[in-house]
């Protein structure tokens, strides 16, 4: 028995070596991905932090460099003093190697002996961080992104997004996505573990770098006392020494100049590395168009067309910050104690506990059992006046959505898609949500010129998703309409200094003739959504009252209206 226990022992510790070992390179397999050199999911990986994980690999390769440098060169060499003020001595052309390994001890300080070693342990460090599964990597992250994914694939697929089960799986993932915070918090967590460390890194490598330049840091009267702590930390980078052997021998540091240059660069890396870890820290703050949150701000505006608010965003930054200061308390100071009492409950509770506990369930089963069997009383409902009179009231959220792992996924995508293309695959996501695939030609606004032969043609306004979208292309000319008509004489292109505003087009027609309308809705010079195509015949010759009515410009919701017949009249409009 006892050989069989060791056996399985041995073959257990085997499996989770092997585990172990697939972590790591799963770990390892990681960085590429971070890195933008392959990915699964390209938009869900910030610029932020790819730029951080592109310093991590070049301040790992300049610790190499280092270490390299430091290990095939001179620590110290060390001539005669007299060699200083007569360097044509005989005795300053002799090999002085013997004597300078001997005054290495007395004349180097630490940061002369671990500069280059150091510098690779906190490269190195940098790179651990990133593969650890804390945010990249992590399971419930995965879940997250992955869940997300599976509904933006799909987003452009009438037949699937049409069906009913799909829709009913979507709002489920929707909800589950705007109730859940996990990726903020674990993003918070990375970058906040990430900054604690990029700045001690920063803070020894610019000391290291002073002592280099021969500033003396250790007599700075700002130190204060000599007793005091902050002193004692500092005697850690004491200068270099330049005599040995009773200051008989003056010695010379070969790599002082060089480490000095990569201690300068490799500040600067590690400057721009905390100020991107603070930019990422900002981004989980929720703070409304700040540190990318753009989404929050349009997300704040979306309306129902009942008027009410799609999502709960909190818009004051201020109330924002305190409210994220308040969940970092709760995450530092009160779970921990909610899940050691949660411990000490679970592990130590009584059996008479539980014995009690069962009763009541047992109890409650049997309240319930004996509430379903009472009668119940039929009221006179008119069920048609009901079913009228409903209204969709949209359920007010308790929380605010800044943090949700929602609007983390979308702001992280607004980086690499365009904002236009989120908030129509938002618009699809409420049934009360005008979106701009419902754009189509507004007859009542669109009008029939007699005197120049032209007919102009402008469409309907898609509420407060096509308002938005407007905003965001404000700088380009906001959205555009293009297209053109197919008529007995082929294909009919808009007259382009006719439609100025781009959300019109006017076309020289001919009496008498059928047409058809190609069109559909354009930004930054790429196509949004189609319109649904119209068809039109312009009649031979215009009734007189239109004429006496409109004069010259007739609209087309006039011509509809005419002779009784609603859909159409000499004008014929059909879709």
């Amino acid at each position: 028995w006892a050989r069989h226990y060791q056996a399985q022992l041995r073959d257990w510790r085997r499996i989770q070596q092997i585990s172990f070992v697939k972590m790591a390179l799963l770990a390892v397999m990681n960085i590429p991905e971070l890195l933008g050199l392959r990915s699964e999911y390209q938009v869900m990986k910030r610029t932020n932090c790819k730029l951080d994980a592109f310093l991590a690999v070049a301040l790992t390769m300049v610790g190499l460099v280092v270490l390299v440098a430091g290990f095939t060169s001179d620590k110290v060499t060390c001539v005669p003093v007299e060699c200083v003020s007569m360097p044509g001595s005989p005795s300053c052309a002799r090999d002085w190697e013997y004597q300078s390994n001997r005054c290495e001890n007395e004349v180097l300080t630490y940061p002369d002996m671990n500069f280059h070693i150091l510098l690779l342990i906190k490269s190195l460090l940098f790179l651990i961080l990133i593969v650890l599964p804390i945010f990249y990597g992590n399971s419930l992250c995965v879940e997250q992104f992955a869940s997300f994914s599976s509904l933006w694939r799909l987003r452009k697929d009438e037949k699937i997004t049409r069906d009913v089960e799909w829709k009913r799986r979507m709002h489920l993932q929707l909800e589950m996505l705007k109730s859940s915070n996990t990726l903020t918090r674990q993003y918070a967590i990375y970058h906040i573990i990430g900054v604690a460390l990029d700045g001690f890194s920063l803070l020894t490598l610019i000391l290291h770098t002073l002592h280099f330049c021969n500033f003396d840091i250790t007599h700075y009267s700002a130190f204060g006392s000599e007793g005091n702590l902050l002193t004692k930390a500092t005697s850690y980078f004491s200068m270099t020494k330049s005599l040995c052997q009773n200051e008989t021998f003056f010695c010379e540091m070969p790599n002082r100049s060089l480490f000095k240059w990569f201690g300068i660069f490799t500040s600067l890396l590690l400057t721009i590395k905390v100020a991107n870890r603070l930019l990422c820290i900002g981004f989980t703050l929720g703070l409304p168009g700040l540190f990318g949150r753009n989404m929050l701000i349009y997300a704040d505006q979306i309306v129902d067309k009942n008027s009410e608010k799609v999502f709960q965003i909190q818009s004051s930054s201020v109330l924002s910050l305190v409210q994220a200061l308040l969940a970092v308390f709760r995450l530092l100071f009160i779970v921990p104690v909610q899940m050691l009492l949660g411990f000490f409950q679970f592990y130590f509770h009584s059996q008479e506990t539980g014995k009690t506990a069962k009763n009541e369930i047992a109890e409650e089963k049997i309240s319930g059992a004996l509430d379903l069997t009472e009668p119940v009383e039929d009221l006179p409902t008119n069920c048609a006046t009901s079913i009228l009179g409903e209204k969709n009231i949209r359920p007010v959220s308790s929380f605010y959505h800044n943090w949700s792992d929602l609007f983390f996924i979308l702001d992280v995508m607004s980086g690499h898609i365009d904002i236009c293309e989120i908030l129509i695959f938002i618009s699809k996501t409420d049934d009360l949500l005008a979106g701009i695939e419902d754009k189509k030609v507004d007859i009542h606004s669109s009008r029939l010129d007699l005197s120049l032969n032209t007919l102009t043609l402008n469409f309907t306004h898609c509420g407060v998703i096509e308002k938005l979208i407007d905003l965001e292309l404000s700088g380009v000319g906001g959205l555009t309409v293009q297209g053109w008509l197919e008529g007995p004489t082929g294909r009919l292109v808009a007259n382009p200094q006719e439609d100025d505003s781009g959300k019109s087009l006017t076309f020289n027609i001919v009496h008498g003739a059928n047409y058809e309308l190609i069109s559909a809705v354009f930004a930054r010079c790429r196509q949004l959504s189609r319109i649904q195509n119209f068809s039109i015949h312009v009649p031979q010759e215009l009734k007189t009252r239109h004429k006496k009515k409109y004069g010259s410009s007739v609209p087309l919701a006039a011509l509809v209206q005419s002779e009784g017949r609603p859909l159409s009249l000499n004008f014929d409009i059909g879709r």
